[in-house]
């Protein structure tokens, strides 16, 4: 998850290096194109969300980066992490932007 989002943030100039990446992630897509979620039938699937904002958190990017895992029960069913449109002045406004107050 990472990696792609690292490598994604070099779409407009990609070098021969981010293709070399792409195609590890490819394989590695590729070996685990038939994993699964179970759920037993006795598992607690209460569904839990956490959020986050990164403000400034990369030297490289001076925009803001928000993120957030989707759990039901014990396992990850959902993720999202995104480089803000906007460059802001303290995480409070960055936040406030975030969370749409």
């Amino acid at each position: 998850m990472n990696v792609v989002g690292t490598v994604a943030g070099f779409q407009a100039n990609p070098k021969k290096i981010h293709l070399h990446v792409v195609k590890i992630v490819f394989k590695y897509l590729q070996g685990t194109q038939y994993y699964g979620l179970w759920y037993h039938k006795d598992e607690n699937l209460s569904l839990h969300g956490y959020t986050n904002v990164d403000w400034v958190g990369n030297i490289d990017h001076p925009k803001s980066t928000s993120g957030g895992a989707f759990y039901l029960g014990p396992l990850l069913v959902s993720w999202f992490n995104k480089k803000q449109s906007s460059i802001t002045l303290s995480i409070g406004e960055e936040e406030y932007i975030f969370y749409g107050c």
